[in-house]
């Protein structure tokens, strides 16, 4: 099994998936090779420009409701290789790790594709399981959402997202917003300032008194605190020595399940009134082009038990977790309000975006866990 797996990770890595052209197309075609269609069926969902997703069937007895397992074929862009030290497309291998652009989520990938195989020879399974690759987790989750709105899990009853998160047993999700926001005003003299003209400032001030309207009492036991942070920042002057006419940022806020998508709303407006009724000669606008409800479950949930079991049995370790970072979760569990968990192989890239590896060992581990989840439900 152990070449196997070291094949299957090599060449998912030298296809080329990453953000924003995807070519998720190419790594489903491959995966197509290594499964027996004799044993299971499948769909392809075209999303056009050599992107799609793919969606694999093995039936069972029908006794308990679908599990789904998802995970996603993209990878996030580069914007430089210079710092790896293994290239990010020749898959090296170390004699545990392999290193290259996607790795962790492609580590769990190969999991799922061995799971199937597994599973598909079995005679008998308790319900039918569906592994499903999807086109772009990373950006729009374009993928997710054409499974989502086209009926293709209606009757999913139970979840896995194929995440890295190193094999520890993810049960919340943040949720996100990205806000644009943007200040008109007069432009002055930098000699003689004035209030109304000084966007930045008022720019500025508003993602403080927005990161003040977000903060708890208290930390999340997986997820820790909401977070508001400028990703970017212009303004439109035309000297150095006057003020800009106008200004605009791009803010991303990652906020806790205690906060609902009514209560993020309200904020984002109610905050926009303060500084236009101070500042009544300066224009103000916001808007929302990204949302995603944050989605958890709680500890003491069966499937959630039924998970923290096998690890038992498995002599895993048990350990669980949230994920900050965006992912096809929030698409999914709020349409299809099903039990779920993020579990896969690998760590977040997020945190460091060179040399990326994953361990085989890790890899095989969780086929094994996907493999008696089913058989355990």
């Amino acid at each position: 099994m152990y070449n196997n797996v070291l094949n299957i990770i090599q060449q998912l890595i030298r296809i080329r998936t990453h953000q924003p052209e995807g070519d998720e197309s190419d790594a489903v075609k491959y995966i197509l090779t290594l499964l027996d269609p004799t044993r299971m069926s499948y769909q392809i969902v075209q999303h056009g420009q050599n992107r799609s997703s793919l969606i694999v069937r093995i039936k069972g007895n029908g006794e308990k409701p679908t599990v789904l397992f998802m995970g996603h074929l993209d990878t996030i862009g580069l914007a430089s290789t210079r710092e790896w030290k293994h290239y990010p497309y020749s898959a090296d291998f170390d004699g545990s790790f392999v290193y290259g652009r996607g790795a962790n989520n492609k580590g769990g990938v190969t999991a799922m594709i061995l799971a199937a195989d597994i599973l598909a020879k079995k005679d008998k399974l308790p319900c039918d399981v569906i592994f499903a690759f999807t086109a772009d987790n990373d950006e729009n989750g374009l993928g997710a959402k054409a499974l989502v709105e086209g009926s293709f899990l209606e009757d999913v009853g139970e979840i896995i997202f194929v995440q890295p998160t190193n094999c520890n047993i993810g049960i919340a999700q943040k949720g996100v917003a990205w806000l644009d926001f943007e200040v008109k005003g007069h432009t002055s003299h930098a000699a003689f300032p004035r209030q109304n003209a000084d966007v930045l400032k008022l720019v500025l001030d508003y993602h403080k008194r927005f990161c003040s309207s977000l903060r708890t009492e208290e930390a999340h036991p997986y997820l820790g605190t909401n977070t508001c942070v400028i990703t970017e920042l212009q303004s439109q002057g035309f000297a150095r020595y006057m003020f800009p006419e106008a200004a605009k940022c791009s803010i991303d806020v990652r906020f806790l399940p205690s906060f609902n998508e009514s209560l993020i709303y309200n904020l984002i407006r109610e905050t926009s009134k303060i500084l236009s009724k101070n500042n009544p000669e300066c224009v103000f606008n916001v808007s929302v082009n990204n949302f995603r409800l944050p989605c958890a479950m709680d500890d003491e949930s069966p499937n959630i038990k039924r998970i923290e079991q096998i690890y038992k049995q498995l002599e895993y370790k048990q350990k669980k977790t949230g994920i900050y970072y965006l992912c096809d979760v929030s698409l999914v569990v709020p349409r299809l309000g099903v039990p779920f968990a993020i579990i896969g192989p690998g760590e977040d890239i997020y945190r460091s975006n060179k040399d990326e590896g994953i361990s085989i060992d890790d890899i095989i581990k969780m086929a094994r866990f996907y493999e008696n989840y089913v058989m355990h439900i």
